[in-house]
């Protein structure tokens, strides 16, 4: 006994998928014993395995249900003569003797039945057909029989658009082109609002896994892998490029703010020790530490202070003198001597920003989105 599945019967585009002994995996994923590229197929859709004793159909959770004789099935044997259905796509499944084969062509549908409800997410790219009549058989776009001059074997994995040819290496193309638009629109708006929409993490990784298939139509694991870690990279450098022009900006306002403040000391010193005499600086020390009715005398000052000040005292006059910049003063003060500390404690800020421990949700979701999308998943 053979036994085989006509898709679309009755109609010149009947083509035959011709079941093993064993099991048969029937989906739109390239992994399956026979792939049928109809978007109303699920990627596992159904297993039928055959045996001596007969044939047993089960339905792997398909989005768009399988159905026998327009009846919905989760499992269900199968019969010579039987009308099936996955999601959109008519069959008839027909057991006969190698003796005497049925040709093709005299093959014809089963007997009108009452239409099977639409079930729910079915997508079908032709006129749906009236109540109680046989749906109206379609070609199925992307499937193509055993032994046909395509070459297109049993397992391999097709376009889900339609007869459109898959091309690798342009899928992957898009894969770089979605995520660089992604990350550049991502950079572009933080350098404009100055806010770091960790949300638009999730739109670099859909680009991404979107892209490859609107160029190459290239869907699969790999693909999705790919895309994943694209993405990850897309990400992970708008995160360096967006906190390294906040630290830039932050490190501005410091700079700022350092110089003025060290300014109003420069002109208070230069005033008061003009030539920076030991005796100046005591008495200008003394008067600095004196509040209310405690006056400090200018011989009490600390020898380990007076020291300080004639250390300080040369940058004070330089700087009243305009012959330090406030660059300059800050790498002087701030980034090799007073706050060495602070600058150790923004890097570490920094390297946590850039590989987004703050936007780990928005991070995973985008990169998930990546793989799935690319990878071909319903």
């Amino acid at each position: 006994m053979s036994h085989r599945l006509l898709v679309n019967p009755g109609t010149p585009q009947a083509w035959e998928i011709p079941l093993k002994l064993g099991v048969n995996r029937i989906g739109r994923g390239e992994d399956n014993d026979f792939t049928i590229s109809h978007q109303s197929v699920s990627t596992h859709h159904v297993e039928i395995t055959v045996t001596e004793q007969g044939l047993r159909l089960r339905d792997l959770g398909s989005t768009n249900g399988t159905f026998i004789n327009r009846a919905p099935v989760t499992e269900a044997e199968l019969l010579s003569g039987q009308h099936v259905q996955f999601g959109a796509v008519d069959m008839m499944f027909e057991s006969r003797s190698a003796a005497a084969p049925v040709p093709v062509a005299r093959m014809t549908a089963a007997a009108p039945v009452a239409a099977a409800p639409a079930p729910a997410g079915l997508r079908i790219n032709r006129a749906a057909p009236e109540a109680h009549a046989a749906p109206a058989a379609a070609p199925v776009a992307g499937f193509t029989p055993v032994g046909q001059a395509t070459g297109i074997r049993p397992g391999t994995a097709q376009s889900d658009d339609g007869d459109k040819p898959r091309n690798f290496a342009l899928s992957l193309t898009g894969v770089f082109l979605g995520a660089m638009i992604g990350l550049v629109v991502w950079h572009v708006v933080f350098r404009f609002t100055g806010k770091n929409y960790g949300v638009l993490a999730i739109g670099v990784g859909v680009l991404a896994g979107v892209a490859p298939q609107l160029l190459g139509h290239y869907r699969g694991k790999l693909m999705g892998v790919l895309a994943a870690t694209i993405a990850l990279l897309a990400i992970l450098t708008a995160q360096f490029l967006n906190t390294r022009l906040e630290m830039a900006s932050d490190r501005e306002d410091s700079i700022t703010w350092h110089y003025e403040e060290e300014m109003e000391i420069a002109k208070a010193v230069t005033k008061a020790v003009p030539n920076g005499t030991e005796e100046e600086l005591r008495a200008f020390i003394a008067k600095e530490e004196s509040y209310g009715e405690v006056q400090m005398k200018p011989e009490e000052v600390e020898p380990e202070e007076l020291q300080e000040w004639q250390k300080e005292w040369p940058k004070y006059r330089d700087l009243a003198a305009g012959k330090l910049t406030a660059e300059q003063l800050y790498v002087q003060d701030v980034e090799a001597n007073e706050h060495e500390f602070i600058t150790k404690l923004d890097r570490i800020f920094f390297i946590l920003e850039v590989v987004g421990v703050f936007n780990i949700v928005n991070i995973f979701i985008g990169v998930g989105a990546a793989f799935l999308t690319a990878k071909g998943d319903e």
